[in-house]
């Protein structure tokens, strides 16, 4: 499973409202300044057989932050590592998250595709709508995802029957 995570400092309603009216900040983040930071000693992915859904993952992942001051920051890739949240995270007291998923895989020319990509922007933009998170440029986030796939390129499968699974999320920090 490769990983992606948004994060911001912030969330509900009031939130919205504060983005409109701000200046000084980032709007949206921009794949040509995404960042990178190779893994020291690159994992050996599995064989097919031995994937395990949640339990096995690439050695990078994709993380972008928001905060109100700033607004977005550069997009990073980065070695795979646990996320730090404040024990008063709004993701834990109030759910204010979200998630999408989707699939890289190889096709018969061994070319790595992703299945529907822009669909699954999409509605991670309507979500983070709907719950009250900052708003974001989807092709900026597909461009930062298909980057993180290249470089995982090794760890999707030759196996028509597998893929890589991208778990894009977006999580509300406060």
């Amino acid at each position: 499973m490769a990983a992606a995570a948004l994060r911001t400092r912030g969330g509900g309603a009031v939130l919205a409202t504060l983005l409109r009216l701000r200046r000084g900040y980032n709007s949206t983040f921009r794949a040509s300044e995404l960042e990178l930071e190779r893994v020291g000693t690159p994992g050996t992915p599995p064989a097919p057989q031995d994937l395990v859904f949640g339990k096995v993952f690439t050695d990078h992942m994709l993380r972008v932050e928001w905060s109100r001051a700033r607004g977005w920051g550069r997009p990073q890739i980065c070695p795979f590592q646990e996320l730090r949240l404040h024990p008063a995270s709004s993701a834990l007291h109030y759910a204010i998250e979200l998630f999408e998923g989707l699939k890289a895989f190889r096709g018969d020319d061994d070319k790595i595709r992703l299945f529907r990509p822009e669909l699954n922007m999409e509605r991670m933009l309507r979500s983070a709508r709907r719950v009250c998170l900052p708003e974001f440029e989807a092709g900026e986030l597909l461009e930062c995802i298909r980057a993180l796939v290249r470089l995982e390129g090794r760890w999707v499968p030759r196996d028509p029957q597998s893929s890589l699974y991208i778990r894009p999320t977006f999580i509300g920090t406060e």
